[in-house]
């Protein structure tokens, strides 16, 4: 019995820290992404609420994205690991080019960036959020 329990909290952990090393992955990504955006500045100096929105969507899509990869029966703790790292990584990479995909192509007639940015437009910054969030919630499956 108390094996099991360890063996189960050893699995969490594991889990828990792919999960995380993911999210990371996420945040870099995230900056990547948009390395014209000062991330800090625009949350804490400029008070951007709107660029706030957008991030906040972008982190609960990406919970979603990470979620989606923990859920279903484990096939061992080694391909778990495995298959929660590469559908991770490749969930991520997909919740970013939506994002692309979006500003060239689908709100295309104006800059998000600046919506947001320069006029702290907070439609704009729920508009790109919910597009994260769907996002994410189409990578879930």
């Amino acid at each position: 019995m108390e094996s099991e329990l360890m063996t189960f909290i050893f699995h969490t952990v594991v889990y828990l820290g792919a999960s995380f090393v993911l999210f990371l992955l996420g945040r870099l990504l995230y900056d990547a992404f948009n390395r014209k955006i000062d991330v800090k500045h625009e949350l804490i100096g400029a008070d951007n609420f709107a660029f706030t929105l957008t991030f906040v969507g972008y982190f609960a899509g990406l919970i979603l994205v990470i979620g989606s990869t923990i859920i279903g029966p484990s096939r061992g703790l080694a391909a778990d690991v495995l298959d929660i790292l590469f559908y991770g990584i490749l969930a991520i990479l997909l919740l970013n080019m939506s994002a692309w995909i979006n500003d060239k192509f689908i709100l295309r007639k104006f800059s998000i960036t600046k919506e947001i940015i320069a006029d702290k437009n907070n439609g704009t910054g729920m508009v790109v959020a919910a597009n994260f969030i769907a996002s994410g919630l189409i990578i879930f499956g």
